[in-house]
């Protein structure tokens, strides 16, 4: 998974678990699948998810069996959470089935799946700090030990092995320290 797509993707969660309130707050209204994404067009969604939602009802509107245009309109997004919420639908389209129940219990699990994933998020910054003192500690650490102990000292600086390990060191530091880097720029988007 590329970080961008991460951010896209929790956009795009966040989209679909909007929907899917919606929804669920038409249905309660009136039990109408096409009439609750009708109500839709009127709220703020974004424009490629208007646009899907659009072709969905002009499809149903000019005859296509609502299962066949609910199947079209799936692939709008490859999300799981919106594959699960367009094939519920289908599923209770095609068994006539509670419709704002299932909306409901829909809803009430996108909204568990964020807030797992907003924890989550949360314990990688947690984590990313820890690593973060951690790696700033080892030069501090390191000089340290370089002044008050004669044998490092000797290893390091007298020795003729001791420039090249101490290369050795700040190249894999300064990876250490480009891993980070990168990982916090990732976390952040």
């Amino acid at each position: 998974m590329k970080w961008i797509e991460f951010g896209r993707s929790q956009r795009q969660r966040l989209e679909i678990l909007q929907l899917t309130s919606l929804l669920n707050r038409w249905c309660q209204v009136r039990e109408n699948l096409i009439y609750a994404f009708e109500r839709c067009l009127d709220s703020p969604l974004s424009p490629s998810l208007n646009r899907a939602i659009q072709d969905l009802l002009t499809r149903i509107r000019g005859g296509m069996p609502p299962d066949q245009a609910l199947e079209m309109f799936q692939a709008y997004s490859d999300l799981e959470s919106f594959q699960d919420l367009v094939i519920a639908l289908r599923f209770n389209f095609r068994h006539r089935g509670r419709l704002p129940a299932l909306l409901e219990l829909l809803e009430i699990q996108q909204n568990k799946l964020e807030e797992a994933q907003n924890d989550r998020r949360i314990g990688n910054r947690s984590d990313l700090s820890l690593a973060i003192m951690l790696t700033g500690a080892v030069p501090v650490l390191f000089g340290v030990r370089l002044a008050s102990s004669t044998e490092t000292r000797q290893l390091f600086l007298e020795q003729t092995i001791g420039p090249l390990l101490l290369v050795l060191s700040v190249l894999a530091y300064a990876a250490a320290v480009l891993i980070l880097i990168r990982a916090y720029r990732q976390i952040r988007s």
